[in-house]
């Protein structure tokens, strides 16, 4: 078993992730067309050259834990994690309610809709409409972010309204959606990516 992330790793240990382009062009002496799908062809053809012809040394200098773990992480890759359809989509629906009913809160205060994931409108409707203090001020305007909203609830219940629909907008957004996204129809299950420094997709 091979992982062409591992060994372009191994060669090249202060990228991120690698450099595979690099380690292809040391290895054969190829560069790669800019073309994207072009490129992903001509890579995989000489990732086969380096197998087929036995051009791999790593294997021997690479510590054999590494390449055990290849193995647990394809097992995991190829297992994946199941998620409950059923549950993921009541959570859904329980975080958009949730995100309705504290957008309507906060827009009985403010008597106009105010797009606030929009901090310049946010500024106007905090600083100017309500007259609330700024606290500090950034290169767009008076700041609007966690930290300035924290320090101004504990007198305005209007910027923890905020905080709490930033919240749940997040979970919505970053977790509830993309998860039923990610989740394969065939599988019932979210198929992760990993590589070589360890991190997943």
């Amino acid at each position: 078993m091979h992982d062409i992330f591992l060994h372009s790793q191994i060669h090249h240990p202060h990228e991120k992730s690698g450099n595979i382009d690099m380690w292809l062009k040391e290895k054969l002496g190829v560069t790669f067309s800019s073309d994207p799908d072009v490129k992903a062809r001509e890579m995989i053809m000489a990732i086969e050259q380096i197998h087929t012809q036995n051009l791999d040394d790593t294997l021997t200098n690479t510590d054999e834990l590494e390449y055990e773990m290849i193995e647990v992480l394809a097992g995991m890759e190829s297992e994946g994690v199941w998620v409950d359809e059923d549950k993921m989509r009541e959570i859904e629906a329980q975080l958009t309610n949730d995100i309705a009913a504290i957008t309507e809160k906060i827009f009985a205060v403010t008597k106009r809709p105010v797009n606030l994931n929009s901090p310049k409108q946010l500024q106007g409707f905090l600083f100017e409409d309500l007259q609330i203090k700024p606290l500090k001020k950034t290169k767009t305007g008076w700041s609007t972010d966690e930290e300035t909203l924290r320090s101004l609830a504990q007198e305005h219940e209007v910027c923890a309204d905020i905080l709490t629909y930033r919240h749940l907008s997040k979970l919505l957004g970053t977790y509830a959606m993309p998860l039923l996204k990610t989740r394969d129809s065939h599988t019932g299950r979210i198929h992760t990516s990993y590589t070589s420094m360890g991190a997943a997709t």
